[in-house]
């Protein structure tokens, strides 16, 4: 299940290290950015029913969180806001970690890593998931695609996307569906996923486990120094939704998580996250609703006095990436202010 383009990626990382590169990197100056570095699942993706929500294993985030650690100043929401507000000057390096969806083992394995490293991170909740076994519509298809009536085969809507799951490694095709999936031509979820059973005839699954971290969990962490933020209450695709959808679903997810930790909601991360996902509209809707601080999910870095606080970029971790890559990207980006490699 190896990405070759992922090992040939970690090998030139290997290379840059024993040739000193990243030492190099290291040593120059760093630049006045704040580089969000974002987590979904944490655990061993080998065994997952969807291996492309997992970022790393419990070793590979703790490896990741020292280095992070070495290099930057690591934030919380409220000192984020702050910097880039511009109320922190000079030549600073910062780093903010966030967590999206609120899945169970971001409490039971990511939170004891930063809580004994010590480092603050923001863990974005659907409210509608806490405490429950929900099975997000990423791993309905999952499910789906794991179990076709044939090898091969093209789905047509919301435009052509020819798969060969014999050929290509399952986690590739999942990707590229769940990109379709998200596609701004995609107006009629229901119908993409009627389409995908036509190809994929098994019954939807179903289970009683629980996946979502509870109300009850969410406290501990915020307790604990972790700030708790909203991923609305549903997770939809914002741009697809009326205004008052919208609206809705920002203010009543803000509201609740206020209510049921007792402690002001100041962020949001826009699910999905692409430059299709949300609008003007849904950043305006996000101010309305109270929110000081919004981030997408695209790349890049933010600049203090310079960045939309409605649009704070966020940087993927993805599972398969090795410590000589993640030391090298690190590097760069302190030095350079650009998450890449």
């Amino acid at each position: 299940m190896q990405d070759p383009l992922f090992g040939q990626r970690d090998r030139a990382a290997l290379w840059a290290n024993r040739l000193g590169l990243t030492s190099v990197l290291d040593q120059l100056p760093c630049r006045n950015r704040l580089v969000v570095v974002n987590y979904h699942r944490i655990g061993d993706y080998r065994e997952a029913l969807n291996p492309n929500l997992y970022s790393a294993t419990v070793d590979e985030l703790e490896t990741q969180i020292q280095l992070l650690k070495r290099r930057y100043r690591i934030l919380n929401i409220d000192e984020a806001i702050d910097y880039l507000r511009g109320g922190r000057s000079g030549q600073e390096a910062a780093a903010l970690i966030t967590f999206d969806d609120g899945y169970l083992d971001n409490y039971e394995l990511a939170f004891p890593v930063l809580r004994d490293q010590q480092v603050p991170a923001t863990f974005f909740l659907t409210t509608s998931h806490v405490g429950s076994s929900h099975l997000t519509a990423s791993d309905q298809i999952a499910h789906l695609l794991r179990n076709p009536s044939q090898a091969r085969f093209t789905l047509s809507y919301p435009r052509p996307l020819e798969l060969d799951l014999q050929r290509r490694p399952f986690y590739v095709e999942l990707r590229r569906v769940l990109q379709l999936y998200k596609a701004t031509e995609n107006r009629d979820p229901d119908r993409f996923f009627d389409h995908l059973r036509s190809h994929c005839p098994v019954d939807t699954l179903e289970t009683a486990e629980r996946r979502f971290v509870n109300w009850d969990e969410a406290a501990t962490m915020a307790s604990e120094g972790m700030t708790i933020g909203s991923h609305t209450c549903t997770h939809p695709i914002l741009s697809r939704l009326s205004l008052q959808d919208q609206i809705e679903e920002l203010t009543d997810s803000k509201r609740l998580i206020e209510q049921k930790l007792g402690r002001p909601t100041r962020s949001i991360a826009y699910p999905v996250g692409s430059l299709s996902a949300f609008s003007a509209t849904t950043q305006r809707a996000a101010a309305e609703a109270g929110y000081e601080i919004a981030f997408s999910h695209y790349g890049g870095f933010n600049e203090p006095g310079r960045t939309n606080l409605f649009d704070v970029r966020r940087n993927s971790v993805l599972s398969r990436t090795g410590r000589p890559r993640f030391r090298f990207r690190v590097a760069m980006a302190r030095a350079s202010g650009r998450w890449w490699f």
